[in-house]
């Protein structure tokens, strides 16, 4: 018989709204935030069929870590594991390049396909940024049209929220830069 790993989901509350954690053996796979109770997110979660475990204890730094950027302060969430799954390797590097976007800068669709090594792909980093299942830790909120407009956004709240994360996080790079 097959052991098969039960992926486990935290939720907790922030700033920015409730959020669930998901992964396996503290790897994230899965994030949501946004929702005004655990309620609303655990139907989310039934409503898409998601199967995984309700837990209390587990994901402790990401737990810290994200109520912490959710209060303003200046994080680094790359420092969080993560589990893509079954990415290609194009929707990998476009991943992880997004990662490596620091806080409080942003940057264009086209400089991210360039910044991954696919130059000409600005069209299909928007598809991947648009099936990004870990917001926040891999930030796509931080990549933008190439006019600097916002552009698609999947958490509640869609471009409000895009927005008010960006502000968010420029208020805080400016104080930080000027301490």
């Amino acid at each position: 018989m097959l052991a098969i790993d039960t992926r486990e989901v935290v939720i907790f509350s922030t700033r920015l709204g409730y959020m669930g954690v998901c992964g396996q053996s503290d790897a994230i796979t899965d994030l949501w935030f946004g929702y005004d109770s655990p309620d609303a997110l655990l139907q989310h979660l039934a409503d898409k069929q998601f199967a995984c475990d309700l837990t209390s204890r587990g994901f402790t730094a990401a737990r810290k870590l994200l109520t912490d950027y959710a209060d303003g302060k200046r994080v680094d969430l790359s420092v969080l594991n993560v589990s893509l799954g079954h990415k290609t390797e194009f929707q990998h590097a476009i991943l992880e390049a997004t990662r490596s976007i620091p806080y409080g800068q942003t940057i264009s669709y086209g400089q991210l396909a360039q910044r991954a090594g696919y130059p000409r792909a600005a069209r299909a980093v928007g598809s991947v940024m648009s099936s990004n299942r870990i917001p926040l830790v891999i930030p796509c909120h931080r990549v933008l049209g190439s006019s600097g407009k916002l552009h698609g956004y999947s958490a509640p709240g869609s471009l409000e929220r895009k927005r008010q994360l960006l502000d968010m996080e420029v208020q805080r790079f400016r104080t930080s830069v000027v301490s």
